[in-house]
């Protein structure tokens, strides 16, 4: 009976990742993209719980949805205009976007199928594998790769002050000199 439960969880998770995909590619509206957005980002991290990797799905949950979609929908709010029309985006070509959405997901689905990917063995105390993985991942973050996680660090940085130098720039009004 677990299993079966399991097997619905697991189809719901898969279900709300590919449906707002599906959206998304077809719709005009920005502002509802963002949205579905917000529940493909959800259908991810349940999924990474499900492959046995809570650390990184706590992560999706707090950059992604903490922090690119709420940069993305206030992005969306300061550049709409004319009033509570929405922001529709006008050069799309959907029929490209699906296509190109399928290869993707045609590609991802051999590689996920012909990879050889280990599950834990019965009896294993899984809470403690996870706090030993998310040890010795902060331990090689802080190590082995030092010099790429400050590189990420700067380049946030770089970006973080461009947005503000960009959005606080204020333009002078020209003088008609006729």
């Amino acid at each position: 009976m677990t299993k079966m439960i399991e097997l619905i969880v697991f189809y719901f998770f898969v279900a709300l990742t590919v449906l707002p995909v599906i959206f998304i590619v077809l719709s005009k509206q920005i502002l509802y993209i963002a949205f579905a957005l917000m529940l493909c980002f959800f259908g991810v991290a349940g999924l990474y719980v499900f492959a046995g990797a809570p650390f990184i799905a706590v992560t999706q949950v707090m950059i992604y949805l903490g922090g690119i979609l709420v940069l993305l929908l206030f992005g969306i709010m300061f550049t709409k205009r004319g009033g509570t029309r929405l922001l529709i985006s006008e050069n799309r070509n959907t029929t490209i976007g699906a296509l190109l959405a399928l290869t993707i997901f045609l590609g991802m689905a051999w590689v996920f199928w012909n990879s050889k990917i280990p599950v834990l063995p019965n009896g294993t105390n899984t809470e403690i594998a996870d706090t030993e993985h998310i040890k010795t991942l902060g331990i090689s973050l802080m190590t082995d790769h030092v010099v790429a996680f400050e590189v990420a660090g700067v380049l946030l940085l770089v970006a973080l002050i461009g947005a503000a130098f960009i959005a606080g720039k204020k333009t002078t009004p020209v003088k008609n000199e006729g």
